[in-house]
């Protein structure tokens, strides 16, 4: 959601995390290697072609079979996560609930990283790839310009095994990212993300979760329909929106989204990335966000925004908020 966001994503080697509390992280697959892959982010695809794929492209490290997914889902944004844990560690620890769920920012270019991936799997967290298309022509992806790239992308992410998300080109029906609403037509946007699709398919890529995420239609995004790709090549569809006055709960926040959606869909969904304005209300909002996310037909979950964007939507020192978090996650169990 477009709230004057700052995300900086610190590149630091990756910290292996077994422990929090003295409880061992399960990983998210069901027989999870020890080995921690290839870290190295390794440097941008510069040729649309892909004849100067970067040699520091990640290998491939399978860390995993595909496991049962969860009947629910919780998960937090933090600070330069997955290269730095700390924070995600801290929160997770704070509301004393195991993340299942680990959205992380990508660039579009990029080889895919099958070491990083694999850390956030051991963690015992579903990786959720949100792929940006910042540096890059949508139209180039949708003209077939990036075959080669993608075709080496989605055999990495194949040879992972383990179950990965992926997100492109999230909150495109807003307008402000340049891949988004009045920068690029829906139409192009929309072949562009059957291309990657289908270059997948291709690959024989089947541990890839799609998640079509858009944002909460308003003054400066729009319906999202026109941006739908299709029930073939999508699977979860993940919303973006924050409660951001006092009066807001889940209905007036998510309820109206959905229910557009659910005139071309049935796919289930996430609520990708939510949070809620600090305030005396946030408990009672809090637990109005759990409701709606575990009670709503279809919604599989949420987000937490752990991060200062415009407000300061940090659950560290949150005591009341905490204590909330703390009821409502034993109230709903995986």
């Amino acid at each position: 959601m477009k709230i004057g966001r700052v995300i900086g994503v610190g590149v630091v080697a990756a910290v292996a995390v077994s422990t929090f509390l003295g409880i061992t992280l399960a990983g998210h697959s069901s027989n999870a290697s020890s080995g921690s892959g290839n870290s190295s982010s390794g440097s941008r695809v510069t040729d649309p072609g892909g004849s100067n794929r970067s040699s520091g492209s990640a290998a491939a490290t399978p860390c995993g079979q595909p496991a049962s997914l969860p009947t629910r889902y919780i998960g937090f944004i933090t600070a330069r996560f997955p290269y730095n844990t700390t924070q995600w560690t801290q929160v997770a620890r704070l509301t004393g609930e195991r993340p299942n769920i680990a959205p992380y920012f990508v660039s579009f270019g990029l080889p895919f990283n099958a070491g990083l991936a694999c850390h956030v799997e051991r963690l015992g967290a579903l990786p959720l790839l949100q792929i940006n298309l910042r540096h890059t022509s949508v139209a180039a992806i949708a003209d077939g310009g990036y075959r080669n790239y993608l075709t080496h992308f989605a055999d990495a992410v194949k040879g992972m095994k383990a179950r990965v998300a992926i997100s492109v080109g999230h909150e495109m029906n807003g307008n402000w990212y340049p891949w988004g609403w009045h920068h690029v037509p829906a139409v192009t946007f929309v072949k562009a993300w059957r291309v990657i699709h289908d270059s997948f398919v291709s690959a024989g890529a089947k541990n890839v979760i799609w998640v079509w995420t858009v944002n909460r239609p308003g003054s400066i995004s729009a319906n999202p329909a026109p941006w739908w790709p299709g029930n073939a090549y999508v699977d979860w569809v993940g919303i973006d929106s924050h409660y951001l006055r006092p009066t807001d709960t889940f209905a007036n926040v998510y309820g109206t989204t959905i229910s557009a959606i659910r005139k071309f869909t049935a796919c289930p969904v996430l609520i990708a990335e939510t949070a809620i304005r600090p305030g005396a209300h946030q408990p009672a909002q809090l637990a109005d966000l759990f409701h709606g996310a575990f009670t709503t037909p279809g919604v599989l979950g949420f987000v937490w925004f752990n991060l200062v964007s415009r407000y300061d939507f940090k659950l560290q020192g949150q005591n009341k908020t905490l204590a909330e978090f703390r009821i409502e996650a034993h109230r709903y169990p995986a």
